[in-house]
């Protein structure tokens, strides 16, 4: 069984996943807000007067440090599945179109030239004394 994903599979899947990601992270965020509401609202009297930012139990900031460290381990993972994604082509079955080659195949060294000898050097110089 081959299972094969072309490039536009991935990509849809990859945006459908991030549309599902954004979507938990604006529930859980709608969520911790509505619970910090009512949980204020009954502990600080009326829902009017609230200084959420007064409030350690309102702290809408409080995951931040999680919420970051979740992606960055989610981006680091998707960029090591990236780079690793390996497509393999189909096989070619060439069994049909053996070919009966000889064991031995002889190759002929091209003789080159061989270069001419050095010229021999010239005779010294033949010194005279000369009278003074």
């Amino acid at each position: 069984m081959d299972i094969a994903i072309t490039g536009s599979q991935f990509i849809g899947g990859l945006v459908a996943t991030i549309v599902v990601i954004a979507g938990l992270v604006l529930l859980f965020r709608n969520y911790l807000a509505n619970t910090a509401k009512k949980d204020l609202a009954g502990k600080y009297g009326d829902s009017g007067s609230l200084r959420l930012k007064k409030y350690p139990e309102a702290d809408v900031f409080k995951f931040s440090g999680t919420f970051l460290r979740v992606g960055l381990v989610a981006a680091v993972g998707l960029l090591v599945l990236a780079f690793g994604w390996t497509q393999y082509e189909e096989k070619i079955d060439l069994s049909g179109y053996t070919m009966d080659l000889p064991d031995d195949i002889e190759v002929e060294i091209p003789r080159s030239a061989e270069p001419p000898p050095p010229p021999p050097p010239p005779p010294p110089p033949v010194i005279e004394e000369v009278p003074d």
